[in-house]
């Protein structure tokens, strides 16, 4: 038997199973009028029906009511071999089960989903994109009605991501770029752009928000804190055709319009002076209030570009402030990153994440510490980040989950920031900045009590600094 069928109830069994129609698991395909169930009174509109399915490649069930059915006896006998007959006196619960819900190797292919096992899509769903549609909402919707304990297994597990590369595209539908899963062509997701400039994207035939990725070991966003950055790169790397894009008004290459707008004001005022030649520079009154006005809008466009370039991640400040209130103050004796450990790298993303790590234990100390001028911002923040966990796990008192949500917020800032760069300690930042959001995630869910989370946050803060000391950049003039 294939992966999708379809039934028809003769008229003898119609007053057997009437009491169950309002629990069908059902779909409808408008355009040639099939749908997963139906009632038939004759021979003709039955293999109306047959005829139908065939030519989709579904096959098609009849439930009669025994071997004894006068409507099974009115089939003549060629057509009696091609469809499947189930006699519903003989197996009245499975008869039930088989209307009621999903087709076993759907329901099958939805749990391997859930886990990430490798699984093979039903030809249906992906030759025929009407019926994945259809089938999606309806599944969709049975999920929906399953009590909490039931859905476990249909939901995706907790450290279930999704990438590019698990999507096809497979199209535009309603002014929108539809990305259906591969491995299961009723859920999918689409994205188009809204009246105003940002991106919308959503969801259907997950029962969850689907939690996304751009590659295995890069940023991991939740479906709150999907942006347009985010969901350009997702466009590029699903190879999305440009004519499409612009179709449904997307430039994702473009993603600061304003910027563009910017540089012309920059780059004009000197094409004007490139193409009038000697004729401006006769003007002098003229030539000094442009060159003056290029000077102005490009060092500003250089500040703007840096701020975009590496940002300060401000959702600390708050983080700190929360630990001073609360005189949060490090156990030196348990500290997360001790000289015991013997690092000694000088390049400068080590040094700025110590830099960092030191002014941030001397602040919630109460000491003076001033950081070097010259530490990379990015680094020197994520070392105040590990300073501020390692106050939070050093605390006697225990902390409320507020606290650690906001340092989940952090750290998805750290990684937005991070993942911005190619650098291969970017990378290595990222990748474990990854590990500890899926730690407080763990914390937040209620699965991970706060010595276990502690203990993996020391272990990934080493694991950082180990990662980081590698670096054989020697920046002069530095503090060791």
């Amino acid at each position: 038997m294939s992966d999708v069928i379809t039934l028809s109830i003769a008229k003898e069994s119609q007053p057997k199973l009437q009491g169950t129609q309002n629990g069908w698991f059902q779909w409808l395909l408008s355009d040639n009028r099939l749908n997963r169930i139906e009632y038939v009174d004759t021979i003709k509109s039955l293999l109306e029906r047959h005829q139908a399915a065939q030519k989709m490649g579904i096959d098609h069930v009849v439930v009669v009511e025994s071997g004894q059915s006068d409507f099974l006896q009115a089939l003549n006998a060629e057509d009696r071999d091609n469809l499947k007959v189930i006699f519903r006196n003989r197996c009245p619960s499975d008869v039930v089960n088989l209307l009621c819900q999903p087709d076993a190797e759907i329901l099958e292919a939805w749990e391997k989903v859930c886990q990430g096992k490798n699984n093979k899509p039903a030809d249906q769903l992906v030759q025929n994109r009407a019926l994945a549609k259809a089938y999606g909402n309806s599944f969709n919707q049975w999920l929906n009605t399953l009590h909490k304990d039931d859905l476990t297994d249909y939901l995706p597990k907790p450290k279930r991501f999704f990438l590019p590369s698990e999507f096809t595209y497979v199209g535009i539908e309603e002014g929108a770029l539809v990305f259906a899963l591969s491995a299961f062509p009723g859920a999918w997701l689409s994205i188009s752009r809204q009246s105003g400039r940002k991106l919308k994207v959503k969801y259907t035939g997950f029962i969850k928000a689907p939690t996304l990725k751009l590659s295995r070991w890069g940023i991991q966003r939740d479906w709150n804190t999907l942006d347009d950055p985010f969901l350009a790169k997702w466009l590029k790397n699903c190879r999305v055709p440009p004519k499409e894009l612009k179709a449904v008004g997307l430039e994702p290459d473009k993603p600061f319009n304003w910027l563009n707008q910017l540089l012309s004001k920059v780059v004009k005022p000197w094409k004007d002076i490139m193409n009038n030649g000697l004729g401006i520079l006769q003007r002098p009154r003229v030539l000094g209030p442009v060159l003056a006005t290029i000077a102005v809008v490009a060092v500003s466009l250089w500040f703007i570009i840096q701020h975009l370039q590496h940002p300060i991640i401000p959702e600390i400040e708050p983080g700190y402030q929360v630990a001073l209130q609360k005189e949060m103050i490090p156990n030196r004796e348990q500290a997360f990153i001790t000289d015991s450990l013997g690092f000694s790298g000088t390049g400068l993303p080590f040094v700025s994440f110590t830099e960092g790590y030191k002014g941030g234990i001397a602040r919630l100390s109460k000491n003076d510490y001033q950081p070097d001028s010259q530490a990379d911002k990015e680094f020197l923040r994520l070392g105040e980040w590990v300073a501020l966990l390692d106050a939070g796990c050093s605390h006697n008192a225990k902390l409320d989950s507020a606290f650690w949500q906001q340092q989940q917020t952090i750290a998805k800032a750290l990684i937005d920031a991070f993942d911005k760069h190619d650098s291969p300690k970017a990378k290595t930042v990222v990748g474990v900045l990854d590990n500890m959001d899926n730690a407080l995630t763990e914390k937040l869910s209620g699965n991970k009590t706060n010595t276990a989370l502690c203990h993996d946050l020391k272990g990934f803060s080493v694991q950082m600094a180990f990662g980081l000391q590698s670096i054989n950049l020697v920046v002069s003039g530095m503090r060791k």
